[in-house]
C-alpha cells in the first residue's frame, strides 16, 4: 500500500471532483484524486459531457484558434506541484 500526503483529497475523478481539485489547487492545497477508471470526467466522460480542452470547436468558430498544447500550457500553473493522479484497481 502506498501512502501519500495531501492537503485536499478528492474521491472520485468527475466533473464535481474536478472542480474541487481545482478550486483547492488554486488555493495553494496540494491534490490528490483517487479514480477507479480509466477515465477522468465520471459519468460525463461517457454520456458526452464537456471538459474544457484547448483547440475546441467554438474557440476556432470565434476566431480564437488555439492548439490542445498551448492549452494544456495555460492550464498546468494551476495544477504544477499539487496535483497527483492515482488510478486504483479493484
Amino acid at each position: 500500500m502506498r501512502t501519500v500526503d495531501c492537503d485536499f483529497l478528492v474521491i472520485g475523478g468527475g466533473l464535481g471532483g474536478l472542480a474541487a481539485a481545482t478550486r483547492a489547487r488554486a488555493l495553494g492545497l496540494s491534490v490528490t484524486i483517487l479514480e477507479k477508471s480509466g477515465y477522468l470526467g465520471g459519468v460525463a466522460a461517457y454520456s458526452g459531457g464537456i471538459v474544457w480542452v484547448g483547440n475546441n470547436h467554438l474557440a476556432a468558430r470565434e476566431a480564437m484558434p488555439d492548439t490542445e498544447v498551448e492549452g494544456n500550457r495555460r492550464l498546468a500553473p494551476t495544477l504544477r506541484g499539487g496535483l497527483l493522479m492515482v488510478r486504483c484497481r479493484g
